[in-house]
């Protein structure tokens, strides 16, 4: 269905974030930017809780913790953006996540006699940490009805690493940013790789909202053989009212943004 995985960062409801910079304190109107802000500077996913059909059961919970990917086409990324209430994200070969250990989850369903012989196999491996059970439970899940409630999520086309996943930005093909930020984004990891700042992503941006022929035109463009040229900045001096008849000159310097032609 898809040669990528896509892992967008989970919004956090509507209360804007602040962080404080040298320059000013900046308000994200969607949280899952500055999620997706720190998994870019540290080149590094951590896992979002336990998960699997034995994620209750195991005795170390630890060994159950995974970072969640979707195989969804392209075309389909905005459902999943909606879900995740954040138009953020990074996207990653198959290829590359398989080499790192990942892989496709699978599905007992509840009641099934596959669902019945794994939860055989953790009753004996109960108490025991390191029994093997415990090694392919993160990657089973056990979809269907349970009193009231469904767990019906296989349109997600699950893929899991299991701990923590390091990547450089390299290893990345492309990230989820919104069109209208996509230059702003070009100026800031251009600066970031000329000022020496952290680590810059030449990769090509996607917006989720993006039919399935906009994706495949982006992915399509030759990849930028030489980093951008350093952005340039606008100066210019604005009076400041410091009060009791004070009033100094203070300078004001914006990052230009770099044109996408």
């Amino acid at each position: 269905m898809s040669n990528y995985l896509v892992h967008f960062a989970k919004g956090k409801g509507k209360v804007a974030t602040k962080v404080r910079t040298a320059m000013k304190t900046k308000r994200a109107t969607d949280p899952g930017y500055w999620t997706m802000m720190s998994v870019l500077s540290t080149g590094r996913l951590k896992p979002g809780g336990a998960f699997g059909i034995g994620r209750k059961q195991a005795p170390n919970p630890e060994q159950q913790r995974v970072v969640c990917f979707s195989e969804i086409p392209p075309g389909e990324w905005l459902r999943l953006s909606e879900r995740r209430q954040s138009a953020y994200g990074i996207g990653f070969s198959k290829q590359f996540i398989s080499k790192r250990g990942g892989g496709p989850i699978w599905y007992a369903r509840n009641g099934s006699a596959q669902n019945k012989a794994l939860k055989k196999l953790m009753k004996m491996g109960a108490g025991d940490p390191h029994h093997p059970v415990w090694q392919i439970t993160p990657m089973i899940d056990a979809p269907g009805v349970y009193g009231w409630n469904s767990y019906e999520y296989e349109w997600e086309r699950e893929w899991r690493h299991i701990g923590d996943l390091t990547f450089e930005p390299r290893d990345v093909a492309f990230l989820f940013i919104p069109e209208e930020l996509h230059a702003q984004a070009r100026a800031f990891f251009s600066n970031a790789y000329h000022e020496n700042l952290g680590p810059a992503y030449f990769c090509p941006f996607i917006d989720a909202k993006w039919p399935r022929e906009r994706v495949e035109e982006e992915l399509l463009k030759e990849p930028l053989k030489f980093p951008p040229a350093p952005p340039s900045y606008d100066e210019h001096y604005e009076m400041v009212d410091l009060g009791n008849g004070k009033r100094i000159s203070k300078r004001i310097t914006r990052l230009r943004r770099i044109s996408e032609s």
